[in-house]
């Protein structure tokens, strides 16, 4: 369907579950959501990493503790998975959270 259509598709809804039991064909996706506050990210970064899918950190809600919750999780992955794609999905009321790893 993803190439009927040329569209890029993005995995949100229970991405988490699918991901723990394995029901997720990584041709099918473009991307992988993940909410922290929801899904326990390590095994939708390893997902993600192994199957060369970008993964897509977004907040619960559309709090601001969730925003920021969702920023710091995406910066922990950054630095122990330096190799990992991520979509750039995080914005403030303010405008956009900078990912950049401090050095």
């Amino acid at each position: 369907m993803k190439q009927e259509f040329d569209l890029r598709f993005a995995l949100d809804i229970n991405s988490g579950d699918l991901v723990d039991n394995n029901m997720i064909d990584p041709k099918s996706i473009d991307v992988l959501c993940c909410k922290p506050a929801r899904n326990v990210v390590e095994p939708m970064e390893k997902w993600c990493i192994e199957n060369h899918v970008p993964i897509l950190f977004t907040h619960y809600m559309d709090s601001p503790l969730g925003q920021k919750m969702a920023l710091v999780e995406a910066k922990k992955v950054l630095q122990r998975s330096p190799q990992i794609e991520i979509a750039n999905g995080l914005r403030a009321h303010s405008g956009y959270f900078n990912l950049e790893v401090d050095a």
